[in-house]
């Protein structure tokens, strides 16, 4: 089914961040998925102000990245990549929030 999904996502890739919040905010896993896949496109091909604005999306709508799958196709081209050469702060105070149950927005 990946397969499938990849290809709409490839077909989809200029999405607007409105349109792709829009298919997070599905109900449905394989709409979730076919959005971060197009994320993951825009990401690979953008510059570092696109990067930095697909990083910051994936990471305010995390809530919605609620499979492992989405998370292993998606999280070390978006984060890690993004993260490679920067501050890693911002994810030991999301842990710390995580563990202390507080965890807010970005």
């Amino acid at each position: 089914m990946v397969p499938v999904q990849r290809s709409i996502a490839k077909k989809y890739k200029e999405l607007s961040l409105k349109d792709i919040r829009e298919l997070l905010n599905s109900n449905f896993h394989e709409e979730r998925l076919i959005a971060l896949l197009i994320l993951v496109e825009q990401y690979k091909k953008g510059d570092e102000q696109k990067k930095e604005n697909i990083f910051t999306f994936y990471h305010l709508n995390r809530n919605r990245i609620n499979n492992w799958d989405l998370v292993d196709l998606t999280a070390h081209i978006i984060s890690g990549s993004y993260l490679m050469d920067k501050d890693k702060s911002i994810y030991i105070n999301w842990l710390n929030l995580k563990i202390s149950g507080k965890e807010g927005s970005l």
